[in-house]
């Protein structure tokens, strides 16, 4: 928040008097890869529109090695120790528009793997731009880092798998945040 030196405080609408002005920075983002998804609740009830985003753990070499770990996941094998996989850092609900939401969600139904419950595990091939506000580490996500207030802001139509980023990205904004910028 600022605010004029010489205002003093106020309720209501002080910003409207010119003397308070709310002020964010704009989001930190990464692109990141869909890999589960259930419907929304409410208006989005029956279309999906609540995502689990996963990053790479390393750049992958290539678009065929990424190809190689989507097989792999759509076959339910699992990763040899240190191999390039899919890491889950973060949930969202869409931020998209109506018609990309519908446009996502079909894509979502025609690439479910498998269904537990409401979630789907999807064949991953969607990129999304995920925006958010900070980054801490956490015990609850398996890359270990979790980010806050995240929301998506553009579907990466422009953007391959191989080419999300990686855990490697948020562990540099969390270094950043710990050494105060």
């Amino acid at each position: 928040m600022l605010k004029a030196l010489d205002s003093r405080y106020g309720s209501g609408r002080t910003q409207a008097e010119g003397v308070w002005w709310k002020w964010k920075p704009g989001p930190l983002s990464v692109d990141c890869v869909l890999i589960y998804a259930q419907a929304g609740q409410g208006r989005s009830a029956g279309v999906c529109t609540d995502y689990t985003l996963a990053l790479w753990n390393r750049r992958p070499r290539d678009a065929a090695e990424a190809a190689g770990v989507i097989e792999a996941l759509a076959r339910r094998a699992p990763p040899e120790p240190g191999a390039l996989m899919l890491l889950p850092f973060a949930r969202a609900g869409s931020g998209l528009s109506d018609a990309e939401c519908a446009a996502v969600d079909k894509i979502i139904r025609a690439q479910t793997v498998e269904r537990f419950g409401p979630v789907r595990r999807l064949r991953p091939t969607l990129v999304f731009e995920l925006g958010f506000d900070g980054v801490d580490r956490s015990a609850r996500h398996r890359s270990g880092i979790a980010v806050r207030n995240p929301c998506l802001l553009r579907w990466r139509i422009d953007k391959p798998l191989h080419e999300a980023d990686t855990l490697n990205a948020l562990q540099g904004m969390l270094r950043q945040v710990v050494n105060g910028g």
